[in-house]
Parts: C-alpha cells; structure tokens; sequence
C-alpha cells in the first residue's frame, strides 16, 4: 500500500511539472468526459475571490466547479441542464484570469458563470494541478485533459488547480512577445483578449493602446488612438471606417478593435526597409473577415521624424497567409503621400497596417508621356511581329540556311515581350493577386526570351561569319530552341517557387503619381536575373556587332557606306545593342536615356519589319554576279529572305 501511494505522489509531481510549463499562462482549459446516472443534471458553482485553487468535482447527478479563483467576480448557483441529455457528457471548463471569466461548455451548450469583465490588472494566473482523487463508484470524470493534453483516462471524482497571484497586463504583453509561437497566434492574444472583454473605448496596455468600439451598418467613423509618444510633437495614427464595412452583413451592429503597437518585437522591418516611426495599427472585425471593400478603410499617420531622402514611404499590411513565416505585402493598399509629414493608408481589407520605407528606386520623370509612348511602340511592334512571322513562314528556305528560323524565334519572343507588355497595366489595375503573380512569371519568362534570342542571332551571325572561311554546322535550331526557350523556362519556375517574388509593383513618378505593374517585387532578383544577365549579353553581343562590322566592311559590297549602314543597323536591331541605353540611367543623362529607351525599344520589332524590306529590296538590286559570292553575307545579314526567289 505504501509503494502505491509513493507511485501516486511522484506521478503526480511529474504531471505538475509538466503542467506548470503549459499552464503558465493567464488562460486556462479542461475538457473531460462527465459519467452520471439517468435524470435530472445540474451544474453548480461556488466562485469567490481571491487566488488559491479551483476544483471541479463531479457527482452522480451534479457538476461543481468552486474555488477562490476570481478577481472580482463571486457566484454561487444551481444550474438545471435541461439538454443535457446522453449518459456520458462532454464537458470544458474555461477560464482567463485577465478577463475574470469562467464558463462551461456541455455539448455545445454555454453556460458563463462569470465575466467578461474589464481587464484585470492585478489577477489569478498560471493554474497548476495539485491533486486529482479518484472515483470509487461508477460516475466521475474520465479523459481529463488541459489543453488537450491527457493528465487521466481513468474516471476521478475531482480535480483541483492552483493558482498564483500575478501582473496579468505583463503576462499578455509577454506571451504576445514570445518568439517561438506563430505570428498569428501571438497578436491574437491582446486581439482576443481585446474582444472578448467587456469594455468599450480606449484601453491602455502596457504593449499596446487600442480603441474598442461599436459601428453600426451603413455609417462611417474616425478613430482616433490615444497612444503616446516619445517625441513631443508626435500625432497617433488615424482611422476612417467607411459606411460600406458592414454594407454587405446581416447584421445591424459590430464590435471593432483598432490596436496600436509602437516599437513591437513582433513587427520587423526587413534588411532593405525599415517601419516608419515603428508604428503599427490593427483592425479587426467581431466574428468577421473584412476583405474586397467598395470603400477603402483610411488609416492616416503622422511622421514626427523626417523621410531619408534616399527612401521612399510604401503602405504595407502584415500578411499572415504565409505558411512559413509572415512579411511585409502591399496589395490592396494605396500609398497617397499628402505632405512630409503625413501619409494615407488606403486598403480594401482589414489587417495589420504599417508604413515601410524602402531604398527608393528614384522617381520617373514623365512618367505618363513615356508610358503613352511606350504603348504606342509595343502596338506597332506588335503588328511589325505577326507580319514578319508571316513572311518567315511562307519563306523556302535550305535546310542548310537556318537563319530565317533563328530571326522568327527572336520575332516570336519579342511578339510575346510587347503583347504581355500591353495586357500588362490593364491586369494589374484589378489587383488580383493570383493573377498578377501569372502576368508578372510570363512578363518575365518574355524578357528572358528575348535577351537569350539576341545572343542566338549573335551567335549565328559570328557562326556565318566565321562559317566563310572555315566550317559549316547543320540542324542545330533545336539546340538553339532548346536553350532560347528552356533556359528562361528553368529561370522563371525556380523563382516563382520563392515566396512573393512575383507581384504588383508600383512605379512612382516625379509628379505623386503611380503606374501599376505585374512585376518582380524584390529588387536583387531582377538586378541578377535581368540587369546582370543581360550586361553580359551586351557585353558579348557588342563585341560580336564590332568584330562582324570590321570583317564585312572589308568585303566588296559593304564598302559602300549605303549598304554598310542599312548593315550595321540591321546588325543592331537583331542583337538588341539598344536596350544598352538603360546602363545611361543616371545623372545628366538619365531624361534624354529614358527617352530615347522607351522610344527605339519600343519599337525594336517595326525597326526589325523595315530591315526586312529594306534588306530584301537592296539584294533584289544587285547584279546577278554578285549574288552568288553574296549569298553567305545575305544570309548573315538579312537571313534567306530572298533565297527562294
């Protein structure tokens, strides 16, 4: 008998021991199964204040749930339980110190012994199981458990929980801290807390300061937070609710909870951004996710620091969709910048909402006329493309002479670049997340294309070049079809396996205005995979235009400086030496640089289509004893157009 009871006591320490890690929180649960007779069932309580233990003890016909457990509130009753019907009841007994609320749960049924009330400072906290005493007879509890975690299977008459006298304030801002628990779940805590309690207007916690109210349907309201800051000429953040937040719900009323965190651990900027003046506000909805609203909810803060000029202001919120790790997103939100000192929030969901400031990228000057242009060029490339595929289609060509197969893959990827470049704004204005991600992964598996095509026709034309005097290699377009197409293909699925690498990107002008884009949203990725990549293309296909100028030049038609430089023209348009002019982005030079890129790219394809007939009118004109020695070089330069003629 001694043994046994040895056995009980170091099992019981054990289970307190690990339950003090668990239950060392403000909140607490235990669920059982309760085993009675038939009849009437009643569950009673005896709840007063203080801070020693709480005991829930079950009887043939009556559970009762006692103790010295509350801060202010003190029950004593008998509950009939009318439909509580089966012969074994599933039960939870819940409680939160920091709320001064207890209430039990019968087969979904809730019965609230006491609370919510206002938040206690000064409450019961972290229970502990003391003693469990089993039951002699055939009712009970069974399958006791906290949190659901198992403490006995076999039935007990009782269970009683300690309990310590703590700072429950301190304990909500420290396990909303807690770095190991998921994002999520550690703001829930004060938003929890938040909602659950009964109060209402503003509440001041040592973490965070928030504004809990009332709305009804069809009404707007302006929400002040009576936070305070350091600085002494600070103004806490702005909230507008719109009258359309609740146009679409049955209900007529509403709890709203906007939090206010400054300077919170949870909340981290990243190594390229950083949050202005530390500051975060959250809404949140009772029982709702607020998404797609007609109206904007406005949320206005005030910088009582100055912008660095080398950055810029973004509206973010905090995306929790993220199964990893959660971060920074702007979709759904408009930056409006209304002075130096102020910026508007606009976004059509509710959330956690921040302003990021970023490295600014630097605003473009005439952002809406290069933009008209840029349109305007890609239309008439667009055109030029489907008539130069056309006429490469219905050319004869040798199946030693692959040149015009080479210029109508080029062709095709350039077509590809300047249509997904036109759909491009339209797409991104609807601010579909999914469809923005697509738009942006084949908007960039485009420009890939096309960089890698102008490395091909380098290729082939060094290989004509060359081919002259030396060698001749046959039915190689596969290879090449293979590395102009599968190598960006590679490229693109690694990236958008990453995260939020492809998204909507803002484009800032010099005016405060904005042009949407489905683009990459990370500026290392496309300074690797675009501007890196394509400085080594025009570095080879630059040094390939000069070595093939110096070689032709020396041949007896290209001696004449017409042809010379319908040449060296065409030469640059199919090895995309242009697109050379972004590197002139800066200083003095950046305007004019701009300009002239969105202009002569724009139209790479119509230049392309008026070499093709200039090329092809020129080679009709020669005499017919030079078409033999010329027929290499007109490959080289213009492809077989003329070869089947």
């Amino acid at each position: 008998m001694d043994d046994v009871h040895w056995v009980r006591i170091l099992r019981l320490l054990l289970l307190s021991v690990c339950f003090i890690q668990v239950l060392g929180e403000r909140d607490f649960r235990f669920c059982g199964t309760w085993q009675h007779r038939n009849g009437p069932l009643h569950l009673q309580s005896n709840l007063r204040r203080g801070c020693s233990e709480l005991n829930i003890t079950a009887g043939s016909s009556t559970l009762e749930i006692s103790g010295e457990i509350m801060g202010h509130c003190e029950n004593s009753r008998n509950i009939s339980l009318p439909g509580v019907q089966a012969a074994d009841v599933h039960f939870c007994v819940y409680w939160d110190g920091f709320l001064d609320l207890l209430q039990v749960e019968f087969s979904n049924i809730n019965y609230t012994l006491c609370g919510p009330g206002g938040f206690q400072k000064d409450c019961c906290t972290g229970l502990s199981l003391t003693s469990n005493i089993r039951s002699s007879s055939s009712f009970g509890i069974s399958n006791g458990s906290i949190r659901g975690d198992v403490i006995e299977l076999k039935r007990q008459d009782k269970y009683s929980f300690r309990g310590e006298q703590s700072n429950c304030v301190k304990d909500v801002c420290k396990e909303a801290r807690r770095q190991d628990m998921k994002t999520l779940n550690r703001v829930d805590v004060i938003e929890e807390a938040l909602m659950k309690a009964n109060i209402s207007g503003a509440v001041d916690l040592q973490c965070a300061t928030a504004v809990v109210r009332k709305i009804e349907k069809d009404k707007s309201y302006n929400i002040g937070i009576p936070a305070q800051c350091q600085a002494p000429s600070c103004k806490p953040p702005a909230i507008y609710i719109p009258p359309s937040l609740m146009a679409s719900k049955s209900r007529k009323s509403a709890k709203v909870v906007c939090t206010y965190y400054n300077d919170f651990p949870l909340f981290q900027g990243t190594n390229k951004s950083k949050i202005l003046n530390s500051e975060v506000v959250g809404i949140t909805v009772e029982n709702e996710v607020i998404s797609d609203l007609h109206d904007p909810v406005i949320i206005t803060f005030h910088h009582y620091e100055p912008v660095p000029t080398n950055m810029s202001r973004k509206c973010v919120f905090w995306d929790m969709t993220k199964v990893k790790e959660d971060t920074w997103n702007d979709f759904g939100c408009v930056t409006k910048e209304k002075s130096k000192e102020e910026t508007e929030c606009h976004c059509n969901h509710l959330t956690y909402f921040a302003v990021l400031l970023e490295i600014n990228e630097g605003p473009v000057q005439h952002l809406v006329a290069l933009t008209w242009v840029t349109y305007f060029g890609c239309a008439v490339t667009s055109i030029s493309c489907v008539i130069l595929i056309v006429l490469y289609a219905r050319q004869r060509t040798s199946s030693s002479d692959t040149s015009a197969l080479v210029h109508c893959n080029f062709t095709v990827a350039l077509l590809l670049l300047n249509v997904l470049f036109l759909l491009n704004w339209p797409l991104a204005t609807l601010e579909n997340k999914s469809l923005c991600t697509f738009v942006a992964f084949t908007q960039h598996y485009s420009l890939l294309c096309s960089f890698t095509w102008m490395s091909i026709e380098a290729y082939n034309a060094f290989r004509l070049v060359y081919n002259v005097l030396n060698f001749y290699v046959k039915n190689y377009i596969p290879i090449l079809c293979l590395v102009g197409y599968g190598l960006p293909l590679v490229v693109v699925l690694v990236l958008v396996s990453i995260p939020d690498v492809y998204g909507l990107h803002r484009i800032r002008s010099a005016e405060n205005t904005e042009t949407l884009m489905c683009w990459i949203t990370t500026p290392l990725v496309h300074y690797i995979t675009n501007v890196s990549f394509f400085l080594v293309i025009f570095i080879l296909n630059l040094a390939m235009l000069v070595y093939i100028t110096n070689t032709i030049q020396k041949r007896g038609p290209w001696k004449e400086n017409r042809i010379m430089l319908i040449s060296v023209w065409g030469l640059t348009c199919l090895f995309g030496t242009t697109w050379g002019l972004a590197f002139l982005n800066f200083g003095a030079l950046r305007v004019l640089a701009q300009i002239a890129f969105c202009i002569i790219n724009s139209l790479q394809g119509f230049f392309l289509c008026v070499r093709f007939f200039l090329l092809r009118h020129t080679m009709r004109t020669r005499s017919l004893q030079d078409s033999t020695s010329g027929s290499v070089k007109q490959s080289m330069l213009s492809g077989p157009e003329s070869t089947g003629e």
